[in-house]
């Protein structure tokens, strides 16, 4: 396994940006607890000397008492300082769940759409969580554990070179072995680590799958639990072999390291006796030297392994998060680390942003687009024409580009060769805004969000809701005794074939859908459908793309649409597999292997009975019975 590549300076810029004070304090905190050892061994030895010579008639009570508020003194203020780092600790995860667990919510939101379906992409955000702000505050946590082990033994080390320096030396010497088998063990549990995290990736998808709701019918009728519940099994079993490997380290190491630590404790007790004997140390020193030093070996023994394994989690984990980033736009100045979300950058200046309101035409040239540079071509040399008021259609196999032909047009991939223009104006030079504004879509794959009908649909023209932003001139108008549906949600929901239905429930409107409350109610996926296409009506946009508008519709739901379909004003698109309602288009383009194979009116394209004209009748011989 290649070793990774540390990145621990986010741990430490990130919290000092957003929470200053708060990493200032408990740096300063941490810096007390870990100078506290040598002030121990100075402090408290001394103690020791001055009751011994108290008692021994050698010392007054003057001094004594000075050594007692000394100690007095010291113990307080290990106290505050450990109480106080309790609390800004606190403080410290409140800030960073306020500042970072948003920005890496916009950045993701942000994220190109051709980037955000890739598997790699998908598996960082997985690995970043949901609560990254809490990793990082472990991450920060690791290194000042690791600093706090670097301090402690080193004002130890200072305190018994300046007193016995053969001590120290030794004393350095004998923990070298106890770090190092530290750092092997936290590496290997490490890399276990990581191996059980693999395997339970797997594992939670299977999980996932076999409870989830939405499998629940076809886990019923096809009976593939038992295969699953093997395959979760198999991985599940993966991952504990995995961590077993982990404890078997930690108990190996801790084993060991009890043995070293005994030997070494044993050592130092007995090295330091020497220069007792030779009146070079004092009993106060050599008793609180001795407490210190086995507090330490202790404190390594223990809790070294895990601070180690932790900072190599830290290390990769901060990788991901600036892998997140690297698109974006970090600002480093004056020891911070800002990010700040952008727009994604375009060929051309961007032109200023604003809502589109018309369009008249849209130019496609010469359009050619694959997923990878030097892929097949999902698109060909594609060259259409929409223009505003007609109704236009696109039919062809799976596989033919359709889809992707549609979400080069809104923009959903950026990267392509070919032009594209809107009124004119090349696509690359639209806002992003301005773009957006233009379209208003039905995905193949559409949403169903738990909220109420009602939000259900004006979600689909959030930005710009005509239902809050003009109450009060609506109000006006019903005085007047002028028509204030149109345009609202009420005339979405009627024009898409769902009104009836959504008036028979408990609150109408207003009933909040899905099984996330208590009293929520479902819908068929036929009227989920109807649901979309009322939020993508509501938008009124100047262009209307609908992507298999009937898959889950009857064929009286299909009548309905197709009415529809030719009432609507604008550009409307339809990609359909439905013939019956591309035979209502104005335009219909036939596409096969990423190309513009045909293109005309119905009567048109059987006339010269090519693929169309094939797909027809292999349709219409369906209902036949032919």
């Amino acid at each position: 396994m290649q070793k990774p590549k540390y990145h621990f300076k986010g741990y430490f810029l990130i919290p000092c940006r957003y929470a200053f004070p708060h990493t200032v304090g408990i740096l300063l905190c941490y810096l007390i607890g870990a100078v506290y050892p040598g002030l121990f061994i100075l402090i408290s030895g001394n103690f020791i000397d001055k009751v011994i010579a108290f008692f021994g008639e050698r010392e007054g009570r003057s001094g004594l008492a000075q050594a007692v508020l000394l100690l007095i003194l010291l113990l307080a203020i290990k106290y505050l300082a450990q109480s106080a780092g309790v609390f800004l600790k606190n403080g410290l995860a409140l800030k960073l769940s306020e500042e970072i667990d948003i920005r890496v919510l916009e950045r993701q939101a942000e994220i190109p759409y051709e980037e955000l379906e890739k598997p790699n992409m998908q598996l960082l955000i997985k690995k970043i969580g949901e609560t990254p702000s809490e990793r990082i505050r472990e991450g920060f946590s690791d290194l000042l554990h690791g600093a706090d082990f670097l301090i402690r033994l080193g004002s130890i080390l200072a305190v018994l070179m300046a007193k016995v320096p053969l001590a120290a030396v030794l004393i350095m010497v004998m923990a070298i072995p106890i770090i190092r088998i530290s750092l092997k063990c936290g590496e290997m549990d490490y890399e276990a680590d990581e191996e059980a995290d693999d395997a339970l990736r797997v594992a939670d998808y299977f999980a996932e799958v076999l409870t989830d709701r939405r499998n629940m019918e076809e886990r019923e009728v096809f009976q593939y639990t038992e295969m699953l519940n093997r395959q979760w099994e198999q991985k599940e079993e993966s991952a504990i072999v995995s961590t077993r490997k982990a404890v078997i380290y930690g108990v190996l190491h801790s084993n060991l390291s009890v043995i070293l630590a005994l030997t070494v404790q044993t050592a130092v007790m007995t090295i330091l006796l020497f220069p007792v004997f030779s009146g070079m140390l004092t009993i106060g020193t050599y008793i609180s030297t001795v407490k210190s030093v086995n507090d330490l070996i202790q404190k390594i023994s223990l809790e070294l392994m895990q601070t180690l394994r932790g900072l190599k989690k830290s290390a990769l984990y901060m990788k991901d998060f600036d892998r997140l980033f690297q698109s974006g736009r970090e600002c480093r100045a004056g020891g911070s680390y800002h990010f700040q979300t952008h727009a994604k950058e375009r060929e051309g200046e961007c032109r200023e942003a604003s809502r589109i309101k018309d369009v008249k035409e849209i130019r496609i040239k010469n359009l050619s687009f694959s997923y990878s540079g030097d892929g097949p071509k999902v698109l060909d040399n594609v060259s259409l024409t929409l223009e505003k008021g007609k109704k236009y259609a696109i039919v062809g196999e799976n596989g033919a580009g359709k889809s992707t032909l549609i979400k080069i047009l809104t923009g959903l991939y950026g990267r392509y060769e070919g032009e594209i223009e809107i009124d004119g104006i090349p696509l690359s030079q639209l806002s992003e805004e301005s773009r957006f504004s233009c379209f208003s879509i039905l995905y193949q794959d559409f949403a169903k969000y738990q909220l109420t009908a009602a939000e259900n649909v004006r979600i689909g023209n959030i930005g710009n809701d005509r239902e809050t932003e003009n109450s009060k001139e609506k109000e006006g108008d019903r005085k007047k005794g002028i028509d204030t549906e149109n345009g609202s949600v009420k005339e979405a929901l009627q024009k898409s074939g769902i009104a009836e239905k959504i008036a028979e429930l408990p609150k109408k409107e207003n009933t909040f859908l899905g099984k996330l409350e208590k009293e929520g109610s479902d819908l068929s996926g036929g009227q989920w459908q109807k649901l979309a296409i009322a939020r993508c009506i509501y938008k009124q946009a100047p262009v209307y793309i609908m992507d298999e508008p009937t898959s889950a519709a009857d064929a009286v739901s299909e009548k309905a649409f197709a009415d529809m379909f030719e009432r609507m004003e604008g550009i409307v698109v339809a990609i359909t597999h439905r013939l019956g309602i591309a035979g209502n288009a104005d335009c219909i383009f036939v596409m096969g292997q990423g190309q513009v194979k045909e293109s005309g009116t119905h009567e048109e394209l059987m006339q010269k009975n090519g693929i169309y004209a094939k797909m027809y009748r292999t349709e219409r011989g369906w209902y036949d019975g032919k």
